[in-house]
């Protein structure tokens, strides 16, 4: 190999002595040589054969001009110099810099590699194929599932799942190769017992990435563990509901710690650019304010009072509609196949996330307690049209039980009317449910057969409003319209260190001027100072010594206009309608940035300023 360029450097000079000198143009087979050995042997070579060029081109140019068979011309010799050390150098570095590139890039693969298979969440990799996805990686953690990884190549992903949510599975991972996006999107379904007749609870995400040159979607599968511990968790809200007392004191200091870890995760989400962590961060935000929504509706049940506060089902929520039938899911025996269609278009409605959740386990279960063996239950959720032409939301369940005597229809949904005594059912899931239906204008009809099935259908009127995708937990103002936002000069009052931090970096982050104050006496001294130093005051009501009401009485004595919000943990209160009387703008903790923001805007509106209380 090193012998075959001095031959072909050789020949190209002998060349370039019979057609007259270095001024030949066979001196661009020099180049030639240089890039041909360099491309087919690597850098080392380039060099190699560089020099042999290089040394070539001086001896046809110097050894004719000594012996007087042909002029030099020193300009020329020095260009084709040049041409033989710059350009090939510049090759060369090129090549070490693609060289390093794609070692650096097979090391990352091979150590992306090691981590998946030595890691403990299964995972598993699926190309296209016309039959469909078929599995062509699992990691040893997923090869656990089944006893063995090498067993699932070449089969389809529907090989983790129950045969009843196969059909699932496929779905999911044939939406991840075909869809517009390569977003993360998760699936719930359940896996093969490793014991016991209870199935696993898989969490499946998935996404889709080009793998040399090829477009592959990798799943994560994560199992959620015991049944019995998500039980608890699932019907923790319908037991709360039940819920005839509550300490105001509790419920004070849990809305505080809501408070805290909601604007924590927010501030967070706002600073970081990592999208993971920015999903894992909404993630707490929804848990924080769906725990917010249950604490006001137990509020709302102790001292009976309409809740509406609560975070609303709207039509961008399709997404919490499928975890929330994923979670159903993991609550049906094995034998059972939920399937579900969600439409697109679903109108707003004042139904919460909560309330939701509740109707879908109840009508679910019901249903699955009515089949005896294998069977499926159909959910639909969509819009409908009553026959008045007024838009709903239709959620219909269908199951293939073995159905109701007509006799009993009227009965069910009573109060502690059960046929499962002896399952420890309670009668109130059904009472439950119609309570919610009735609470929003709606009704709920059954239509069941012996031998046939049921199917329980509930029609939720839409609401006339625009709602708004944010979650809003307070009282908004009835001057809520389209205004341009302004900056403005803030005195935050809290006596919660915490809260008061939290809400201090969320207005900070609106680009206000925010000024702080630990009570309302060290407020109104604040104030007094320099009537005219602030737009706004935020407060907290419940505070020692001057609470948020009795501040709100000193400015209205002598700042009549200035705009007040106030911030309770205690929900509804008599006292707390003397401060609606008085002009102020009522939210209950925990509020998030969005309905911070709007809250303050609202409140800066020359309309709301220029009202009088």
């Amino acid at each position: 190999m090193l012998f075959t360029p001095v031959l072909d450097v050789f020949t190209v000079a002998v060349g370039i002595v019979l057609d007259g000198g270095h001024a030949s143009g066979l001196y661009f087979m020099f180049l030639i040589i240089i890039f041909g050995n360099g491309f087919r042997y690597g850098n080392t070579m380039l060099i190699y054969t560089q020099v042999l060029g290089t040394a070539a081109l001086l001896a046809v140019s110097l050894v004719p001009t000594a012996l007087k068979i042909h002029a030099i011309d020193l300009t020329l010799l020095c260009w084709q110099m040049i041409g033989l050390l710059v350009i090939p150098l510049y090759i060369y570095a090129v090549r070490k810099q693609e060289d390093r590139a794609t070692a650096g890039r097979i090391k990352a693969e091979e150590t992306t590699l090691r981590l998946l298979d030595h890691g403990p969440m299964p995972v598993f990799a699926f190309e296209p194929t016309d039959a469909g996805p078929v599995i062509v990686y699992a990691n040893k953690a997923a090869g656990r599932l089944l006893g063995d990884a090498e067993r699932v190549i070449g089969k389809e992903p529907s090989v983790f799942c129950l045969p009843e949510d196969r059909d699932e599975m496929r779905a999911f991972c044939e939406q991840l190769l075909k869809g517009p996006g390569i977003e993360p999107q998760e699936t719930y379904v359940r896996g093969q017992s490793r014991g016991g007749d209870t199935p696993a609870r898989l969490i499946c995400t998935g996404t889709r990435i080009h793998w040399r040159d090829k477009t592959l979607g990798v799943c994560f599968i994560q199992d959620i563990g015991d049944r019995e511990a998500l039980n608890r968790g699932l019907d923790a809200p319908r037991q709360q509901m039940f819920m005839s007392t509550l300490v105001a004191g509790i419920v004070h200091d849990f809305r505080n710690i809501l408070t805290s870890i909601i604007g924590q995760a927010e501030i967070l989400q706002m600073e970081t650019k990592d999208d993971r962590m920015r999903s894992e961060l909404q993630a707490i935000i929804e848990s924080g304010e769906r725990g917010a929504s249950i604490v006001s509706q137990l509020l709302a049940l102790a001292r009976k009072v309409e809740q509406s506060d609560s975070l609303r089902l709207t039509p961008q929520q399709h997404g919490v509609l499928e975890r929330l039938i994923g979670l159903v899911r993991f609550q049906l025996p094995p034998q059972i196949r939920l399937r579900h269609v969600i439409e697109e278009q679903i109108p707003p409605v004042e139904l919460n996330i909560v309330e939701m959740e509740q109707i879908l386990l109840n009508l679910v279960s019901n249903a699955a307690h009515a089949i005896e063996g294998e069977g499926e239950i159909d959910l639909h959720i969509r819009a409908e049209q009553e026959p008045d032409g007024q838009p709903c939301l239709l959620i219909r369940v269908s199951d293939t039980g073995k159905g109701i005597p007509e006799e009993l229809l009227d009965q069910v949904t009573r109060p502690f009317w059960t046929s499962r005594e002896k399952e420890g059912g309670t009668g109130l899931g059904l009472t439950m449910v119609q309570r919610i239906v009735k609470r929003h204008r709606g009704r709920m009809d059954i239509a069941s057969k012996v031998g046939e099935g049921t199917t329980m259908t509930i029609m939720i009127p839409a609401t006339s409003e625009t709602i708004s995708p944010q979650p809003a937990f307070g009282t908004p103002s009835p001057h809520a319209k389209t205004h341009q936002k302004r900056k403005a000069r803030i005195l935050l009052v809290d006596d919660a260190e915490e809260v008061l931090r939290i809400h201090q970096a969320l207005i900070s982050r609106m680009g206000h001027a925010v000024t702080t104050a630990a009570d309302g006496k060290q407020a109104l001294d604040l104030l007094r100072s320099d009537k005219r130093s602030f737009d706004l005051v935020v407060t907290d009501y419940r505070m020692p010594e001057l609470d948020g009401l009795g501040l709100l009485e000193e400015i209205r004595r002598n700042m009549k206009h200035l705009p007040v919000i106030m911030i309770t943990a205690y929900g509804e209160d008599r006292r707390l309608k003397k401060a609606r009387e008085l002009g102020a703008m009522l939210l209950n903790k925990p509020v998030n940035f969005h309905n911070l923001e709007q809250a303050i805007q609202q409140a800066l509106m020359p309309a709301r300023s220029a009202q009088k209380p």
